[in-house]
């Protein structure tokens, strides 16, 4: 369970806050003649007006239900007070979220930039101490950041700045964290698909994490999709790699999806002008598809085998026919329209090539029009094209 349930926002109700008074921070004229331009301060600062602001900024966190917890040198009567050791007293010592970054498993504790401020983050971690406040990491090495240099703007991205000089704050960019699931996330996905519930998951809109939480706990959508999507548009070889993965991930943890990407690596791997490897992988799928009775992805891969069949060499025009028409037939069976569309493509194609040109032409006219009515103008151009070659 999370130390600090809620660190990891800025918009949530302040519940405790850890607050140095300016009478604590700057106790006297003395100190801050002696650190105020050092320190780069565009002026010096006005003691009483920043001792005023000071009780303003704690009644006000107070009215608005916060408990207040003073970050003091030493113990007040009637306070609740946290011990700060004299040795680290300096001016910016009043900007307390400087010195460290709230999470929900604690605090960081930052190294900062000035070296007036080193001590900062070490008088910090003992003041948090006696609060049973736990310290998550140190920022250590050649590091150096500050908290009021980091925002969160929700509880797994972290906004990162840059200040120099008297310049505008500079966003450098936005750290995303890794929040892995549960370990029995993967099974209880798996149960529910068997049961015939159908699973969406909803990861946010970050790229990388919906494509790893993905390939983690539910089917390898993202590198099958992608990999067929770079086949399609030419970048083959990423394609066959991403299909792979695809392959590999839903046979090591899932056999839901197998068959379709073994439907799209077959697709790929005639686009690579390798129809043997083509022939095989679809007869994988089909096997596997009839095993588990997966009649969608049956009607895949029998249509897939049947494009391979049709380009081995020598080509078996007899097979490529019958598995073409049994494709189309177990298609329109399942409504699987735009499948079935595909099946007369090929069929047209596969009777052009064979000089059954009234066949040809009438599989041709039934998939351009079931291109053109569901929309798939990508591939009834692709129809057309292709139809001139085998002239």
């Amino acid at each position: 369970m999370p130390v600090l349930p809620g660190a990891q926002s800025e918009s949530d109700p302040l519940r405790i806050v850890l607050v140095k008074h300016a009478r604590d921070a700057w106790p006297d004229d003395a100190c801050v003649e002696r650190q105020w331009r050092a320190l780069g301060y565009p002026a010096r600062p006005d003691l009483a007006r920043a001792h005023a602001e000071s009780d303003r900024f704690i009644e006000l966190l107070r009215s608005l239900g916060a408990d207040v917890r003073l970050v003091r040198n030493e113990d007040a009567p009637g306070q609740s007070a946290i011990r700060n050791p004299q040795s680290a007293i300096g001016l910016d010592s009043l900007y307390v979220r400087d010195a460290a970054v709230a999470c929900e498993q604690g605090v960081v504790l930052c190294r900062m930039g000035k070296p007036a401020r080193h001590a900062e983050p070490a008088a910090l971690e003992r003041a948090l101490a006696a609060e049973h406040v736990p310290v998550h990491g140190h920022i250590t090495g050649d590091g150096r950041i500050e908290g009021g240099d980091v925002v969160w703007l929700g509880p797994r991205t972290l906004a990162v700045g840059r200040k120099r000089g008297a310049a505008p704050l500079e966003l450098l960019g936005l750290i995303t964290l890794y929040d892995p699931p549960r370990e029995d996330s993967r099974q209880i996905i798996a149960d529910m698909q068997n049961y015939g519930v159908e699973v969406k998951m909803v990861t946010g809109d970050n790229l990388a994490i919906a494509r790893e939480m993905n390939i983690q706990i539910w089917l390898p959508v993202f590198p099958g999709v992608l990999g067929y999507a770079y086949a399609l548009y030419g970048r083959v070889t990423e394609g066959l790699t991403l299909l792979d993965e695809a392959v590999s991930q839903a046979e090591r943890r899932m056999r839901i999806g197998r068959g379709l990407w073994l439907s799209f690596l077959s697709e790929a791997y005639l686009l690579a002008g390798r129809p043997a490897d083509a022939v095989a992988v679809a007869q994988r799928g089909l096997e596997g598809t009839r095993q588990r009775h997966e009649r969608g992805d049956e009607a895949r891969n029998l249509r897939a085998l049947a494009e391979a069949t049709a380009q081995t060499d020598p080509p078996d025009f007899a097979m490529a026919d019958r598995l073409f028409r049994e494709a189309a037939a177990l298609a329109n069976e399942l409504g699987m329209r735009p499948l079935a569309g595909h099946c007369h493509a090929g069929l047209a194609k596969l009777c052009r090539r064979t000089r059954k040109r009234m066949e040809s032409d009438e599989h041709f006219r039934t998939a351009a029009a079931m291109f053109h009515g569901m929309g798939m103008t990508y591939w009834l151009g692709k129809l057309e094209a292709s139809m001139k070659e085998v002239e």
